[in-house]
């Protein structure tokens, strides 16, 4: 492991800092009260704080330079001194910020989400992204505090723009992070947004049904009708003339590719690919 370096001079200036070069060994240009600067062999500098807490001496990133500017780092080697004189270890602090980050409600969202991605296909992945965003006056609360009064404000906010099944879609999602909350143990208690998806609370959604074919004759038409159609996209035909053989989604048939047939096994095997929800075997 590299020895650094220790420079012990008067306070650091931005001249100073520019004028040192990395050696090759690990380096650090003091300032005062704790505050170094810490360069690496690669060249790469960073802010330091070095402290002593109940004997023993413990220290924290401030922060790269030149991103972080030596007024700036000051500022944050003062903060974590004030810090110290009120009894807080500045190390402890920031572990207990950043727990405190991880269990917001966007924080537990993603975690959520992204423990699904292995059985949910990027369609769903995408759609359920898009909810958690559409929760955003959420965001930032923690997981354990917000309280239904919390939920209804953020789903109001869905149903003004119309969206009325986006707001019932949004709730069950919320639903679903907070179970996924309360079993992991970030929060305890009930579930905050159990019935809010009810039409109790949201405007109802109101379904429209498409007419659907239900007789052999009217089958035979649209078959018929089918083998009729002619228009420039020839292949739009062809497409219809497949889909009452193979029933398969839409978006299956439109993105299929020659590599997955077998002709002379009758089976057109659909690999899973990101826009389709699961891998298919269709054989005729």
């Amino acid at each position: 492991m590299a020895t650094a370096t220790k420079q012990r001079n008067a306070p650091l200036t931005d001249a100073k800092i520019k004028a040192t070069k990395a050696t090759g060994k690990l380096a650090k240009l003091y300032d005062s009260h704790g505050l170094y600067l810490l360069i690496k062999p690669s060249g790469a500098r960073g802010w330091r704080f070095k402290y002593r807490w109940h004997g023993r001496e413990k220290g924290i990133s401030l922060g790269p330079y030149p991103t972080v500017s030596l007024k700036d780092a000051r500022k944050k080697r003062d903060a974590a001194r004030t810090q110290l004189e009120n009894g807080i270890d500045p190390s402890r602090a920031r572990q207990d910020e950043k727990r405190s980050a991880a269990t917001t409600f966007k924080a537990v969202g993603e975690e959520y989400l992204e423990l699904r991605e292995h059985d949910t296909s990027f369609a769903t992945q995408a759609k359920a992204a898009w909810l958690l965003d559409a929760l955003k006056p959420l965001h930032n609360f923690d997981v354990a505090e917000i309280e239904p009064a919390d939920i209804l404000p953020a789903l109001r906010a869905i149903e003004k723009e119309g969206t009325y099944e986006k707001a019932h879609r949004a709730a069950q999602l919320a639903g679903r992070i907070f179970k996924y909350a309360i079993n992991t143990g970030k929060r305890r208690g009930a579930n905050p947004a159990a019935g809010l998806s009810g039409r109790d609370v949201l405007v109802p959604v109101k379904t429209k049904h498409h007419a659907a074919i239900t007789d052999p004759e009217g089958i035979g038409k649209l078959l018929v009708a089918i083998d009729a159609y002619r228009d420039r996209w020839e292949v739009v035909r062809h497409a219809l003339r497949l889909a009452p053989l193979v029933f398969v989604r839409p978006k299956e048939l439109r993105l299929a590719d020659w590599s997955e047939f077998n002709l002379d096994g009758a089976t057109w095997i659909i690999r899973k690919r990101p826009e389709i929800t699961a891998l298919t075997s269709v054989s005729g």
